[in-house]
């Protein structure tokens, strides 16, 4: 069974936990430190999986994916978000599912801190 944790985006920093509740449109997080339940952003649960590093890997992650030896005709190399995708039922970087990826990939920011990886400005 793979370990459930969450994470929550507060001000500059996350709080990671086992437990969040939605109160009306609110996220709340509950601090391990001092048992308090904070205000975040929508949290990010963790994968069950981790990268070639053996780094966990959360939704909201940006992870770096090189030379992956997927198919001569097609290049996976480059930048990809961690999500969840509904249609597929699958956590996915990118358009690829990321327990095929996560041998090749490397965690290298998240959505918040360093979303200029992805193309985007902070």
């Amino acid at each position: 069974m793979r370990e459930i944790k969450f994470r929550g985006w507060i001000g500059e920093n996350f709080i990671f936990s086992e437990c969040v509740f939605q109160d009306n449109d609110v996220w709340r997080i509950l601090s391990p430190n001092d048992d308090n339940w904070w205000a975040c952003l929508e949290p990010q649960q963790f994968t069950g999986l981790k990268d070639k590093n053996g780094k966990r890997i959360f939704e909201g992650d940006i992870v770096k994916v090189s030379d992956h030896p997927f198919n001569s005709s097609i290049k996976v190399d480059g930048h990809y978000e961690v999500g969840y995708d509904n249609e597929t039922m699958d956590i996915c970087c990118g358009g690829w599912y990321l327990h095929r990826m996560r041998h090749w990939a490397e965690v290298v920011g998240n959505i918040y801190e360093t979303p200029e990886l992805l193309g985007a400005s902070k």
